[in-house]
């Protein structure tokens, strides 16, 4: 079991890096329009450290919010927002429980 999960989170963290086209805008950055629109998870990592949302982006998630992300199931409803951490400058806000502090991994086009 630990060898998939260690697998499935190498493949993620490829397939992450891997997106480079970034057609000249700082893929790093969350678009500010975007702030406070709800949005859909399609899906998470088996250790909750990256969320992809249904916007095509890929969140890099704290290690401390992880376990409140594998709670997060395909399909929730979730709104992204600025938060107050310069290392995990966002927050994810899900309809039930705590919001998950996470970070802009790739934006997939």
């Amino acid at each position: 079991m630990m060898r998939i999960r260690s697998l499935v989170l190498a493949v993620v963290t490829l397939f992450a890096v891997s997106c480079a086209s970034t057609g000249g805008r700082d893929p790093y950055r969350y678009s500010e329009g975007k702030h406070g629109a709800r949005k859909t998870i399609s899906a998470t990592s088996m250790d909750g450290r990256f969320l992809f949302l249904s916007d095509g982006s890929i969140w890099n998630v704290d290690w401390a919010d992880a376990r409140a992300a594998t709670r997060l199931n395909s399909g929730d409803a979730v709104t992204v927002f600025r938060g107050n951490s310069s290392d995990f400058p966002y927050e994810i806000a899900p309809g039930r429980g705590p919001s998950i502090s996470a970070r802009l991994g790739k934006k997939l086009d």
